[in-house]
């Protein structure tokens, strides 16, 4: 019979140990630096196996980023390699995945049903390791964590902050590029600052990324902060459509249907997700250096319900509703909107299981491997 260490009686001490041999495993499969990485490098790790390249290729797939040209496919395969190991990175990519299908799905209903799709593999990427991962200073799973705070049902901007803040400050380009967005909207509760948003727009178009090149096109488009050119946004729609971002296509498409009219610069800048391909390089630029200062973005299929507070979901969660109940559980479970209790999440995640809720099911298991 297995002789258990006193020490390791002390449910709080185990459960520290526990914690640190989590981190520890986190840390042995993450690089110092997985922006430094080669392209031929994170791939020859992928085909050995290794959960974290595949996810990482997945992403750079969905992004086009290192000069690649975005490709479903490839993201998808990719992904689906690393979500059979749960891996953290590959259920938040799958999350962004399922909201960039909704681009080319026309029925409402199918909408929907991807929106909730994403939300559910973001929550999934969540429980399973994502914050740890990002809190070790991975940007990548930062940005992913950042979707998860803007998307959710009830978002937050300082968590959204916070974890863009992780991968601009490592200047990695899908962050720089939603950061840029949020701060020329004012979405997502971050302070509306037009230029610092161009700045950062500007730093990520340096890198190539399509979505960023893209919005830059609007920006110049528009005469919004940089000096009014056509020329230059068309080269950088362009550049963005040759890299396989099917938005920069529908963008050339309506400025070709309206014989080059400016209607679309009325568009607001827009983040995306899409495909990429080898440099044409944009026009060089110059960023308008602004006050230091800095606050984040991302910019994602918003979803919500009619009971997107606290006091709704618990209201309908205590007449019976099991979806209300588990939603209540993740709540206590994440602290949002909540203060975080772990027990409480138990008794409304088993409350939605007995009644039959698949998903909370699933939470319920992980949860109780934790608890």
């Amino acid at each position: 019979m297995l002789k258990i260490p006193n020490q390791l009686k002390n449910p709080f001490l185990f459960a520290l140990l526990t914690l640190i041999a989590s981190v520890s495993v986190i840390a042995s499969d993450v690089p110092k630096d997985p922006l430094a990485l080669e392209l031929q490098y994170i791939h020859q790790k992928a085909k050995s196996g290794q959960p974290y390249y595949q996810a990482y290729l997945g992403i750079i797939y969905r992004i086009g980023y290192k000069n690649v040209v975005i490709s479903y496919d490839k993201s998808l395969y990719w992904t689906k390699l690393s979500i059979e190991k749960n891996h953290p990175l590959a259920l938040g990519n799958m999350g962004a995945i399922r909201l960039w299908e909704i681009d080319s799905t026309k029925d409402p209903k199918e909408k929907k049903k991807k929106s909730m799709e994403a939300l559910h593999f973001y929550e999934d990427a969540h429980f399973n390791g994502l914050e740890r991962l990002a809190n070790y200073g991975d940007p990548i799973a930062a940005d992913l964590l950042a979707d998860y705070y803007f998307v959710s049902r009830l978002p937050s901007s300082h968590k959204l902050e916070k974890y863009l803040k992780i991968g601009v400050d490592k200047g990695y380009p899908r962050s720089l590029a939603a950061l840029g967005v949020l701060q020329m909207t004012g979405e997502g509760g971050i302070q509306k600052d037009k230029k610092l948003g161009i700045f950062h727009i500007e730093k990520a178009a340096a890198q190539y990324l399509p979505e960023a090149l893209l919005n830059l096109g609007h920006a110049y488009f528009r005469g919004d902060v940089v000096p009014q050119s056509k020329e230059k946004a068309m080269l950088l729609y362009r550049e963005a459509s040759r890299r396989g971002f099917s938005r920069a296509d529908n963008v050339l498409k309506k400025i070709e249907e309206e014989g080059g009219s400016l209607t679309v610069g009325d568009q607001p800048p827009s983040n995306t997700r899409a495909t990429p391909q080898p440099p044409v390089k944009p026009p060089t630029l110059t960023p308008t250096k602004p006050k230091a200062k800095a606050t984040p973005e991302p910019q994602l299929t918003k979803i919500t319900s009619s009971g997107d507070t606290a006091s709704g979901w618990r209201t309908r969660a205590y007449k019976g509703d099991a979806i209300a109940q588990r939603q209540v559980g993740l709540m206590y479970w994440l602290g949002k909107g909540v203060e975080k209790d772990l027990g409480k999440a138990k008794y409304w995640l088993e409350k939605a299981a007995q009644q039959g809720d698949a998903l909370a099911q699933k939470r319920l298991k992980l949860l109780n491997k934790i608890l």
